[in-house]
């Protein structure tokens, strides 16, 4: 018997940018730089934790530190012109924050589709689910 395969699918608004989600702040003491998250990435942070609280059931939830996942994101964005490697770092980090995986070092493949630009505002699809073959 072939047990199922758990999956979790979502559809998001459209990450905002990398260039909107930090910014560089320099410690007074010490005079290093770093990055702090925007009020923006913050914003959008708390919203796929909204979604992922309201379409993931818990028993669906992959907690175990040992879970090599597969994700795939299909990227329907709004202006044409937007990078596509740049929706992961703030959708990543926000699957992780909402408690879909531990960490995000548990995805194993990752699949990133971007289609044509959406009339409306833009969005994601997101499936994450356990690995399926050894890669």
């Amino acid at each position: 018997m072939q047990q199922k395969t758990k999956a979790i699918r979502l559809k998001l608004d459209e990450p905002p940018s990398v260039n909107d989600l930090y910014k560089p702040v320099i410690n007074r003491n010490t005079h290093q730089a770093y990055m702090i998250l925007t009020p923006v990435g913050k914003r959008y942070k708390n919203y796929v934790y909204s979604v992922v609280a309201k379409e993931v059931r818990k028993e669906d939830e992959f907690i175990s530190k040992n879970d090599r996942l597969e994700v795939y994101i299909h990227f329907y964005p709004k202006n044409p012109l937007r990078d596509l490697d740049n929706i992961l770092k703030i959708l990543l980090d926000s699957l992780q924050k909402a408690k879909v995986f531990v960490n995000d070092r548990c995805i194993v493949h990752l699949q990133l589709w971007k289609h044509k630009a959406c009339d409306l505002n833009g969005f994601i699809t997101v499936e994450i689910k356990q690995e399926t073959e050894d890669y």
